[in-house]
């Protein structure tokens, strides 16, 4: 049999924690919602009754439009509170939890669907996988990881490389790793590059100067937080935990002053 001129690795319902975690939360605040109106009746019914015109009057409509609307409902929850006895910090708290009870419908269906998604693909013109490209990301990632789903040409792969069971691949300027694979299919996908793409496993220079970058770039994220971390320390144990004026002053123009001369520093080399 002729090998495969693509390789690609699936999981079915991928996301399923995210979706879970999204309903879970519209939920919890829809609730919160109902928790206005239960506590006072008055108060958050007006302001359901106000959540229900908005949602009809922009269905349709710009999210420009939507905002004007926004602010029209929390003038006339302000007018409202005025001429009638309704509480304005319960309105406006109910009428900002209450929407979230659009959101279950679609959070519910989307929690139940049974789909198929591909956490790796790969052939003679794309390349499909999941990264996350900052440090940030771990956090929409838990909730959403198809929003992480990256498409690049197989074109612009320049280097391949396996390392401590993690996939390295270099693409243009970017160092990416994919997520989601396992140490066997990392080694399919070593196997697969070995057949089609057999120079790109020769590229050792390129993936080590751009780990070197990558490395360079953390450094400079680090370093200037040090000397604010040792500061902190010396004005906590020899100012007295600031009791001293005069060193801990000292002390804080160094915490401003060092972070900025590292910076400048590194930036220079």
């Amino acid at each position: 049999m002729e090998p495969s001129q693509y390789i690609r690795f699936q999981r079915k319902n991928f996301g399923k924690s995210g979706s879970l975690a999204t309903l879970f939360f519209c939920s919890v605040l829809f609730l919160l919602g109902v928790v206005g109106i239960v506590v006072d009746w008055k108060s958050g019914g007006t302001a359901a009754i106000l959540v229900v015109l908005l949602y009809l009057l922009q269905r349709g409509h710009s999210t420009k439009r939507l905002l004007w609307l926004v602010g029209l409902a929390v003038f006339a929850l302000y007018l409202i509170s005025c001429v009638l006895p309704v509480d304005l910090l319960i309105a406006f708290v109910t009428a900002l939890f209450l929407p979230f009870g659009f959101f279950l419908r679609s959070a519910l269906k989307a929690y139940r669907a049974i789909h198929t998604v591909d956490v790796f693909y790969w052939d003679n013109k794309q390349l499909h996988c999941l990264v996350m490209l900052n440090d940030s990301d771990y956090k929409g990632y838990a909730l959403n990881p198809e929003a992480y789903r990256k498409t690049y040409r197989s074109d612009q792969v320049t280097a391949v490389k396996v390392l401590k069971n993690n996939l390295l691949i270099s693409v243009g300027d970017l160092l990416i790793r994919p997520l989601e694979l396992t140490k066997d299919e990392v080694a399919s996908v070593l196997d697969f590059v070995q057949r089609q793409f057999p120079q790109l496993l020769s590229q050792e220079a390129v993936l080590e100067a751009k780990i070197d970058e990558e490395n360079r770039r953390y450094k400079q994220k680090i370093i200037p937080m040090v000397p604010i971390v040792l500061v902190a320390v010396l004005i906590y144990f020899f100012a007295d935990n600031g009791r001293n004026q005069p060193l801990t002053y000292a002390g804080l123009a160094l915490m401003l002053a060092l972070p900025v001369v590292i910076t400048i520093l590194s930036r220079k080399k």
